[in-house]
C-alpha cells in the first residue's frame, strides 16, 4: 500500500467512484465526479439500486475507485448539496489517496443464464436507473468481472446491473461497466464487464466460489 498526495492526477471529471459510510450504515453507493474546484469535488448523487445515499453536511464518507494503477481509497467529508443542472454533492477534496494493488483474480467457466439491465441516468435525479432488460449467458466470472454472451445487440451500453441471485449466497445485483463489446463469429455478442459496486466482502464471495469450482474440477480430472 502506498500513500499518494498528488490527488489531482487521479481524481478527475467523469471518474466513477464508490462511496460508503461504514460508521453509520452499510451499503456501497455509485457516483461520478462531475466537476472539481480548488478544494472540493462535485459528484452525482450516490445511489444503490436506485436509492439515494442518505447524507448530510459534515458526514464522513469513504470513497474508492479502480484505475490502471490499482485500487485507490480515500476519506472525505460532505460539504453541501448543490444544484448544477442536476442535483450534486460537494465533497472536500481528499488530502491523499491510498493505493492498493488489485488482486490477481482467477477466472472460471460457469455458463449460467442471468438477467442484466442496461442503466441510464435519470435527468431529474441524476441517478442511474434501469432501462432495458437482457437475458444473457455468463460464460465466465472472476472477482473483478465477467464475460457475457448476448443473443441481442447491446450497442452503446456503458453501465449495467447484473442479477446474480441464487448464484452467490447473499449477493444479488452487481453494478458493472462494459469494457469490451464485439459481435462474434456465431452472430452473438460478447460483452466483457468490470464490477464497480462490490464491497471486499462481496468480492470474496465470488473469489471463494471460483476457488471452489477450481478444486471441484481438479478432483474430477
Amino acid at each position: 500500500m502506498s500513500r499518494i498526495s498528488n490527488v489531482g492526477k487521479y481524481l478527475v471529471v467523469n471518474l466513477k467512484i464508490n462511496l460508503s459510510a461504514p460508521s453509520e450504515y452499510s451499503g456501497v453507493y455509485d457516483s461520478r465526479i462531475e466537476d472539481i474546484s480548488s478544494d472540493g469535488m462535485f459528484i452525482s448523487v450516490p445511489t444503490n439500486k436506485g436509492s439515494a445515499m442518505p447524507v448530510r453536511p459534515g458526514m464522513k464518507v469513504e470513497g474508492s475507485f479502480i484505475s490502471s494503477g490499482g485500487r485507490f481509497l480515500f476519506t472525505t467529508t460532505v460539504k453541501r448539496r448543490v444544484f448544477k443542472n442536476i442535483p450534486l454533492l460537494e465533497l472536500e477534496k481528499p488530502t491523499f489517496l491510498e493505493q492498493r494493488e488489485l488482486r490477481e483474480f482467477f477466472r472460471i467457466d460457469i455458463s449460467r443464464r442471468i438477467v442484466v439491465y442496461s442503466l441510464v441516468r435519470d435527468e431529474k435525479s441524476g441517478a442511474l436507473v434501469r432501462d432495458k432488460e437482457f437475458e444473457v449467458t455468463c460464460v465466465d466470472i472472476s472477482g473483478g468481472g465477467a464475460r457475457l454472451v448476448s443473443e441481442n445487440p447491446m450497442d452503446d451500453i456503458s453501465d449495467i446491473e447484473a442479477d446474480f441471485t441464487g448464484l452467490f449466497p447473499g449477493l444479488n445485483s452487481v453494478f458493472a461497466v462494459v469494457v469490451r463489446y464485439n459481435q462474434n463469429q456465431s452472430g452473438k455478442y460478447d460483452v466483457g464487464i468490470r464490477f464497480t459496486s462490490l464491497r471486499d466482502a462481496d468480492r470474496d464471495k465470488i473469489v471463494k466460489f471460483v476457488f471452489k469450482r477450481q478444486i471441484e474440477r481438479r478432483a474430477l480430472a
